[in-house]
């Protein structure tokens, strides 16, 4: 069944994908806290079959927080007697940034700011 989801993302991965002018990294997968009372565990949201356009892409970064509306529920089981959550985006799911990361602050930057 279709569900829809929110939460912080925690981490990115990235894939190698081979085109015409060489190889790309493209997000794979996203792993975000859910803001909800019944998940209190990372979920991982499956990109793969997501058409992210590239300004999308690049404000998904720690920090950010999400949406994902019409994203499929997955059946993982469970993995070192813990649950796994996991959801799987598709043409027809929508992935909204609500929330953006706060900017890193350095004492390097003479503006404080990377």
């Amino acid at each position: 069944p279709l569900t829809s989801i929110q939460g912080k993302i925690v981490s990115i991965k990235h894939k190698q994908i081979y085109g015409k002018k060489g190889y790309n990294n493209v997000i794979h997968s996203i792993d975000f806290m859910p803001q909800t009372q019944q998940l209190s565990s990372i979920a991982t949201l499956y990109v793969t079959y997501y058409p992210l356009a590239q300004s999308e892409s690049l404000g998904l970064v720690h920090g950010t927080i999400i949406r994902a509306i019409n994203v499929h529920e997955l059946s993982l089981g469970a993995a070192m007697d813990k649950f796994v959550t996991a959801y799987g985006a598709c043409l027809r799911s929508t992935i909204t940034i609500l929330h953006c990361s706060p900017d890193k602050v350095t004492s390097e930057s003479p503006t404080g700011i990377l």
